[in-house]
Order: structure tokens, then C-alpha cells, then sequence
């Protein structure tokens, strides 16, 4: 299953030749990110305590401008013992414009190690998964 995210360029988005920076991007999948987050948790009011970020690729393939009608599709990609992967493609129509693949762990902030998923956790994501 996926969750979708519409997103709509801004003027300040874009550099000089009318395309977006690739900074936006990574602001657009943030903002994605969180919103699954609030999907997957709806009753947590922060992104999940527990959670930090071990891996954060982005891959472009496409120019965006300004006038484009956008859209993020993210899903979970795997699940392992103690984290799990989030693949993110921004989409033009059917046309794959940039993909953001960033891995999470579990982690006991107290002691600083890692920590297998709990079942909460692993039974809300396998969902998208």
C-alpha cells in the first residue's frame, strides 16, 4: 500500500532556469515523510520516539518546474529486526522524477544501541510495507 502526498512547487523553489533545486526535493520528501507518519501514528503528536535516521539516498531523474503537477508516493520496503526502509518516488503523472530511500532504526536513547521494533511499530508499518 502506499500514501500519497500532492506537492505544489513554489516560485522560491526554483533556481535560475526556472527548474526546482534539488534542496526542494528533500524538503518535499520531509514533508511527505511526516505526513505518512501521521498516517501510520495518528495518535502520536511527534514523529515516533524511538525512531533515527542510519541512511538518507536521494536519486534524481528528472528536471521539475514550477508548473508541474506533483506527487509522492511512499511506502515501506522492508522491515528487518531493528529497522525498516522507506522508499519515496516524487511523480509527474507516471513519470518518475527523484526517489528518496532512507532506512530507520529502533533505538533506546537511554542506553544509545539499538533495539529490535516493537510489535506496534512492526504491525503499523507492515501495512505498507
Amino acid at each position: 500500500m502506499e500514501y500519497l502526498t500532492p506537492i505544489t512547487p513554489q516560485i522560491c523553489d526554483t533556481d535560475f532556469s526556472g527548474n526546482v533545486n534539488h534542496v526542494a526535493y528533500q524538503r518535499w520528501f520531509d514533508h511527505a515523510r511526516i505526513s505518512f507518519y501521521a498516517q501510520l501514528f495518528p495518535k502520536m503528536q511527534t514523529i515516533p520516539h524511538g525512531l533515527v535516521t542510519l541512511k538518507s539516498t536521494v536519486e534524481y531523474y528528472r528536471f521539475v518546474n514550477v508548473l508541474d503537477t506533483l506527487v509522492i508516493h511512499s511506502r515501506v520496503t522492508h522491515i528487518g529486526t531493528k529497522s525498516f526502509e522507506l522508499t519515496q518516488e516524487l511523480r509527474r503523472g507516471e513519470e518518475l522524477c527523484a526517489k528518496s530511500v532512507m532506512v530507520f532504526c529502533a533505538l533506546d536513547f537511554n542506553l544509545h544501541k539499538s533495539e529490535p521494533l516493537d510489535d506496534f511499530k512492526r504491525n503499523v508499518l507492515q501495512k505498507f510495507l
